[in-house]
């Protein structure tokens, strides 16, 4: 990945309903997005496969119980 393709994966991501924030790195071959609304993972992976990238992992982690946002973590294969 590429720091043409980090730009269109962040992109992508952060036109979704419910994606606060996307960073992507080429170097990590990964992105962490921050979601301020429930979005379902087969979203987010679409969104990823439509810019022509395959996702392979997720890992999700919440601060507390409270509503904020929700970070994710995709992993690019």
């Amino acid at each position: 990945m590429c720091a043409h393709c980090e730009a269109t994966v962040k992109k992508a991501l952060e036109a979704i309903d419910g994606v606060a924030e996307a960073k992507v790195s080429h170097d990590a071959n990964e992105a962490v997005v921050t979601l301020n609304a429930d979005v379902p993972d087969d979203v987010l992976t679409k969104a990823v496969v439509d810019a022509g990238y395959e996702v392979a992992a997720f890992s999700k982690t919440k601060k507390g119980d409270s509503p904020g946002p929700v970070g994710l973590g995709i992993f690019f294969s």
